[in-house]
């Protein structure tokens, strides 16, 4: 952003009080911390902007701040609470659905930074502050011990690929049969077998398993140096270290499945969580403790979220004593909203019955994209959303950056099932009823 040129303009229309309230917007807001980022891009021509999150948020349904590019250069004063992780990230990048981010810590002062294109973005240099600089030194260290080891294994995954040996027969015949399936209903048990498929690692071959077995301990491996780090280190970088890994083996359960990532939860708990109790990573470790234990069998979580008119909903009042799908989507989400449409003839077939869907939009900015989705995929049931993730409903219920997920709740509010499959849910139903009657 040019300052200088936006304060001329401003000036000329409002009055010095205005503009200074228009600055500090500008800034991000009033804080403790005022740092100022600065940088230079080099061999960019096509980059004219940036943007800026706290690091971990989906762009695609938080709000981010725009930096401009100019010549090559940029800079923004961030004013925050909290020294934490952010990342910047090249739009065109984004907008291209892949991008690498640029990770540094909220810190008082200046950071220079230096960018690179796509290719050698892990070499950007980043200069000011002692945060930084610690942050840093720990990446580069890191990055030394681990790649070395981490490219013997990418090469064998390649030449797996190269020879055809990566993924199994029966994977890739499931996957050929959805693609040429011209049946709705056929088509989502082929997937949700897919899925399945995936998760229990079956989707590999005997000998990609083996390989993928033994990059996992390396991987393992460098999550217990960052323990060790946390532990030894009792600050916000060990803190935000910490987080960023509980947060990542959580979001990989599946592939983790065998390792213990208790130790972890016990270092923020008897830590951090009361050394740091009003940082934010101590509220959103709350929230993904609090989903990690959401499964079958145990109580829904409740939380409160606004209609498209901006009226304020409790969940916990809208399904009381009523058998429910609690339908989590976003517009930009195309699984979601084909698992929504694939819904509609189940909700039309036993909502007179007392059976309640509820659906929670997760959108940036404003409700315009949701109610449009509605509309065009003839949603009947309830719709709230949640606007840039204000009620942490994703975090609650362990979806991260997922678009979404479906949870089958009973009169009781007991979970019944996590993203059941719409065979699932209509048995549910059946029974539900042949009992009642």
């Amino acid at each position: 952003m040019n300052m200088k040129s936006l304060a001329k303009k401003i000036v000329a229309s409002f009055m010095v009080f205005s503009l200074h309230l228009l600055l500090i917007s500008a800034q991000g807001g009033i804080g403790n911390i005022s740092c100022t980022l600065r940088g230079e891009v080099i061999d960019r021509p096509q980059s004219n902007q940036l943007m800026l999150i706290k690091e971990g948020s989906d762009p695609r349904s938080t709000e981010w701040i725009s930096i401009s590019i100019e010549n090559g250069k940029f800079e923004y004063i961030l004013n925050c609470d909290h020294e934490e992780f952010y990342e910047l990230i090249f739009y065109e990048e984004f907008m291209n659905g892949h991008w690498l981010p640029i990770t540094f810590i909220s810190e008082q002062g200046t950071l220079n930074f230096t960018l690179f294109p796509s290719e050698e973005s892990e070499h950007y240099q980043l200069e000011g502050g002692a945060l930084n600089k610690a942050y840093k030194d720990f990446e580069n260290d890191e990055r030394n011990r681990f790649f070395p080891l981490a490219e013997q294994y990418w090469e064998k995954f390649e030449q797996l690929r190269n020879d055809d040996n990566y993924y199994s027969s029966e994977f890739l015949s499931l996957e050929a049969q959805s693609r040429a399936s011209t049946d709705d209903a056929e088509r989502r048990v082929l997937s949700e077998q897919h899925f399945k498929m995936q998760m229990e690692g079956l989707h590999l071959t005997p000998d990609a398993r083996k390989v993928w077995t033994s990059y996992d301990s390396v991987s393992w491996s460098v999550f217990k140096d960052r323990l060790e780090f946390a532990k030894n280190n009792v600050d916000i970088l060990g803190y935000s270290i910490l987080f960023s890994s509980i947060r990542e083996l959580s979001r990989n359960a599946p592939r983790f499945f065998k390792m213990d990532i208790m130790p972890f939860w016990d270092v923020y708990n008897t830590i951090f969580a009361t050394k740091f109790p009003e940082h934010p990573y101590t509220e959103n470790l709350a929230n993904l403790a609090t989903a990690s234990s959401l499964r079958a069998g145990v109580q829904f979580v409740d939380f409160t979220a606004v209609d498209m008119a901006g009226n304020q909903v409790r969940l916990s009042e809208r399904i009381k004593g009523k058998p429910t799908l609690l339908h989590l989507w976003a517009s930009w989400c195309g699984p979601c909203r084909r698992k929504g449409i694939n819904l509609i003839p189940v909700y039309e077939e036993f909502r007179d019955k007392g059976f309640v869907v509820i659906g929670v939009a997760r959108e940036r900015g404003n409700t315009d994209a949701a109610q449009a989705a509605i509309k065009m995929d003839g949603y009947t049931w309830e719709n709230l959303v949640e606007l840039n993730d204000t009620e942490q409903i994703w975090q609650k219920y362990g979806l991260g950056n997922a678009g979404g997920g479906e949870f089958l709740i009973d009169e009781n509010g007991i979970i019944i099932a996590v993203n059941p499959s719409i065979e699932e849910i209509r048995s549910f139903l059946e029974n539900k009823l042949k009992i009642e009657n």
